[in-house]
């Protein structure tokens, strides 16, 4: 690919209306279907643009379950929202974006779709082309090295999607759902040594397990954030999982302290210095090169969290060059972080191969898969 084919493949004319102004002018009730992680930053989202939602949508299977938060707020099924509501619009609340295609198709009730193309970490702003032009060398020679055609349209739907807002960018590339251990690219075994930085409340090895039919040969989970590391140790205990490894700490390319902010799961991170926070939920945590105290023949590495990402990967390096093991990164929070991981694993000569896969429909969960 050389400049002008990749220059051309960016919607940079596009022209797309501001989702918020869009809401505040909608005559209809605003629903929100899902009430999870996902749903609990988009009523973030909303909150902090003064937008109310009338009730949240829930399907059957859900209604009974521990939902995130309620905040309030009245929580129906569709049937019930029906009844209530003769017509009424939709903000998604979960991350299968896919499903929202054809809801005003499917219920002529339903008269308008929102997405919000990033929720997770707060990362709402959309990127400028000018910031995608500025590196447009080297995001081209990402493209150059991709291992296959899928990984290149998925960048550049990525790209108009960060730059646009318009979320149909990657309906247009999307395939199916994958997830980091169950993908196209790789399948997890039943013998991995899994090192899994950002384990949250254990999602992610619950997703791990599940693939595995159970099976491993060890799992270290690290996790700082306090109420999520006390509902990851809970959940190992639970399950009276062996050869489980905990730490609450950070990964880091040396031995230092960080500003940690904790106690938000959806916000929690390193604090920067253009960061505010609560200053009660600021924690120092203590950080580690991998490759200094874990000893074991890691196979598999997953990292999903915001910011940190290069340097996590660059204290694994020992790790990866002796055991070479596969990788499933979050890259979705950052158009830099693809750059910056691809460039510094492709500096190492391992012969590493790299794809991008959306996980889901929406662009927080944009992933690097290296094999």
């Amino acid at each position: 690919m050389n400049t002008n084919e990749f220059l051309g493949k960016l919607k940079k004319d596009e022209i797309n209306e501001d989702l918020i102004e869009k809401i505040k002018r909608d005559a209809y009730p605003l629903v929100m279907w899902g009430m999870g992680d996902v749903g609990s930053a988009v009523l973030e989202y909303l909150k902090i643009n003064n937008i109310s939602v009338s009730a949240i949508w829930v399907d059957e299977q859900y209604l009974n379950k521990n939902l995130s938060t309620t905040q309030g707020y009245q929580i129906d099924t569709l049937e019930q929202l029906c009844k209530e509501y003769k017509e009424f619009s939709v903000i998604l609340g979960h991350s299968h974006y896919e499903l929202g295609q054809d809801l005003c198709k499917k219920y002529s009730f339903i008269k308008n779709v929102y997405y919000v193309s990033s929720v997770h970490y707060a990362q709402y702003n959309l990127v400028n082309f000018a910031d995608i032009e500025c590196e447009k060398d080297r995001f081209i020679n990402l493209c150059n090295n991709l291992e296959d055609n899928k990984s290149v349209l998925n960048l550049i739907a990525y790209l108009n999607t960060k730059m646009t807002g318009n979320v149909e960018h990657i309906f247009d590339v999307y395939e199916s759902e994958m997830s980091f251990f169950d993908n196209d690219v790789f399948k997890v075994s039943e013998d991995e040594v899994f090192l899994d930085v950002g384990a949250y409340d254990g999602d992610t090895i619950r997703a791990f397990l599940d693939k595995t039919n159970g099976l491993y040969k060890k799992i270290i989970a690290i996790e700082p954030d306090t109420n999520s590391y006390i509902r990851l140790s809970e959940f190992v205990a639970k399950n009276r999982m062996k050869n489980v490894l905990l730490s609450k700490m950070g990964l880091w390319n040396s031995r230092v302290d960080l500003e940690f902010e904790t106690g938000n799961e959806q916000l929690s991170g390193l604090v920067s210095e253009n960061d505010s926070y609560d200053s009660a939920h600021k924690i120092i945590i203590y950080a580690e090169r991998a490759d200094r105290i874990f000893d074991e023949p890691i196979s598999f590495i997953k990292i999903n969290y915001f910011s940190g990402v290069k340097e996590a990967i660059e204290g694994c390096e020992e790790i990866i060059k002796i055991n070479h093991p596969k990788m499933a990164i979050d890259v979705g929070f950052n158009i830099y972080n693809i750059l910056l991981l691809f460039e510094y694993i492709e500096s190492l000569k391992l012969d590493y191969k790299f794809y991008l896969r959306f996980n889901r429909a929406m662009s927080s969960t944009f992933t690097l898969y290296v094999v």
